[in-house]
């Protein structure tokens, strides 16, 4: 189509319609950056804030069962063994049900192995936990609960709080990596929205300049 040959209200109407398209690509672009930021943010929370904050409380928990078998190995009471039976098997469920979730978080595959030695340790602490107090619980076992605390559960625990440091390591530096990009990204989608708008006022104004000599 010759433009020449087209009347002042084709070229009208050409010229509004290739400024609504060009705000139209301007807001779509803009739009998706907004939404790839977001993404990233939301990876940020998700692999690192909820996982340390469930990683916290399965600490917590493990924490509590083996204090309370030290103490009931310490008193020898019924009441003190009965106090540790109530915590590590009532905490049992709940360290299954956070560590379920936490095992299903969607990480990279540093933190992935990370996660699967932090679970490995917790299970079998809580096994030693279990087996200590069902042996108090039946008859006494004092001394073996005592032992297995010394020579297992509590070497373990310690093995699962250098895990968890080396987790939370891993999470900050895969939330700055994606920081990184998300900022990164955003000067790209700046780039782009800039270059569209001088486009299109350069287009507007070649556009005017036609539709105005027709005039």
């Amino acid at each position: 189509m010759n433009i020449s040959n087209m009347s002042i209200k084709s070229k009208l109407f050409a010229t509004l319609g290739l400024l609504a398209t060009i705000m139209c690509i301007v807001g779509i672009i803009g739009f998706l950056g907004m939404r790839q930021t977001n993404n990233h943010l939301d990876g940020m929370f998700n692999g690192r804030l909820v996982p340390a904050s469930w990683v916290d409380e399965l600490i917590t928990l493990e924490r509590k069962g083996i204090e309370s078998i030290e103490l009931a190995t310490i008193k020898q009471d019924p009441a003190s063994v009965s106090v540790a039976v109530d915590t590590v098997k009532g905490n049992a469920e709940k360290i299954k049900e956070i560590w379920g979730k936490l095992d299903k978080v969607q990480v990279n595959d540093t933190q992935d192995k990370i996660i699967d030695k932090f679970g490995t340790n917790l299970l079998a602490i809580l096994d030693i936990n279990m087996n200590a107090v069902s042996g108090m619980q039946n008859g006494g076992g004092f001394d073996k609960a005592e032992k297995a605390m010394l020579e297992q559960a509590r070497p373990k625990y310690d093995q699962l709080t250098a895990i968890v440091d080396e987790l939370k390591k891993a999470q900050i530096e895969s939330a700055q990596a994606s920081w990184d990009e998300a900022r990164a990204e955003f000067r790209n989608e700046n780039i782009l929205m800039v270059t569209a708008i001088l486009a299109g006022l350069g287009l507007a104004a070649f556009l005017g300049m036609l539709l105005v000599r027709s005039i």
